[in-house]
């Protein structure tokens, strides 16, 4: 609703047997993890995020609960996986909704030193460290195909050097888009943190996949409201996550009617025949492209940051 879609009842749950349906959640449901819930989670931080900008005038007190609130349910939603950190690019936009992201944190903290002590985070710093096989560069053939996703694998020893340098320019994108106002670059830097979770994580596997719904939507929204957007990017872009599971597999296991050399040469290929990967760069490549568009100071910005005239509602 805050993206301007009014949807029925119907086309609700038909959107949710589609999420259901999406086959990173459902590995995700499978396998006990929680990639869904911090997809949720950070869903609520733009819901809040938007409702901080569209408050009425006279409801400032409401504008800095939304503020916090944003902040608070990002904090919330990258600190079970702290890959999830690039999702706080929107904060660099917005004292409010920082203030709320660091106290959250050091509230989070402070609570989980006194339930569990400083030897179980120290045992868990550990695991991140040595326990977690970030850095391994496993040839495809020794791939999980049901898990597998290694956007930078083809950059051998150079992949930690790209993630590295990937950070830095989502944080230099927000940054220099900070001052551009409108839904265009508000949406867009939220979408570009959120995007960038898979790509620059030291180690994704499929059902990481899910968070990428929520840029997938927002974006899908900025394009619709422009009058030369490019809506059929984040539509592909979703069912490009969707297939990814299958594409890998029909590389790494190829039917036995394929011809022996088609099958080697889908089989030599892999890494670059990984459709989530291909779905994340466009993901990543569109918010970036409009994030860069508002900036004044970069060859593509014009610092406006408008859907076609639109502009905020309410001015900090």
């Amino acid at each position: 609703r805050v993206l301007g879609c009014d949807l029925l009842v119907s086309e609700r749950l038909a959107l949710l047997l589609v999420l259901f349906g999406f086959q990173p959640a459902l590995r995700d449901f499978k396998w006990g993890q929680i990639s869904t819930l911090l997809t949720a989670l950070l869903g609520f931080a733009f819901y809040a995020h938007e409702l901080e900008i569209t408050a009425d005038s006279d409801g400032r007190s409401r504008r800095y609960l939304y503020g916090y609130g944003s902040g608070a349910l990002t904090t919330l939603g990258s600190s079970v996986k702290l890959f999830y950190a690039p999702a706080g690019a929107h904060l660099l936009r917005d004292r409010r909704r920082l203030v709320g992201a660091v106290a959250t944190a050091v509230a989070l903290l402070a609570v989980s030193l006194v339930v569990f002590g400083v030897e179980t985070h120290r045992a868990y710093l550990d695991v991140l460290l040595w326990g977690k096989g970030w850095g391994e560069s496993r040839p495809p053939e020794l791939w999980d195909v049901a898990a597998a996703y290694r956007p930078l694998y083809v950059l051998g020893g150079f992949g930690r050097p790209a993630r590295f340098l990937g950070t830095l320019g989502v944080i230099g994108l927000a940054l220099a888009a900070r001052d551009a106002e409108g839904p265009t670059v508000r949406r867009a830097t939220f979408a570009l943190g959120v995007a960038a979770v898979p790509l620059l994580a030291p180690r994704a596997d499929t059902h990481d996949l899910v968070v990428a719904l929520v840029p997938a939507v927002v974006l899908l929204a900025v394009e619709l409201a422009r009058p030369l957007g490019r809506p059929s990017i984040p539509v592909l872009a979703v069912l490009l996550f969707h297939l990814h599971r299958y594409g890998l597999g029909l590389a790494l296991d190829p039917p036995a009617w394929l011809p022996p050399a088609a099958a080697a040469a889908l089989s030599e290929r892999a890494a670059w025949l990984q459709p989530g990967v291909w779905a994340t760069f466009l993901l990543v490549g569109l918010a970036a492209y409009r994030v860069a568009e508002c900036a004044p100071r970069l060859p593509v910005g014009d610092g406006r940051g408008t859907n076609g005239g639109e502009r905020d509602r309410t001015r900090r």
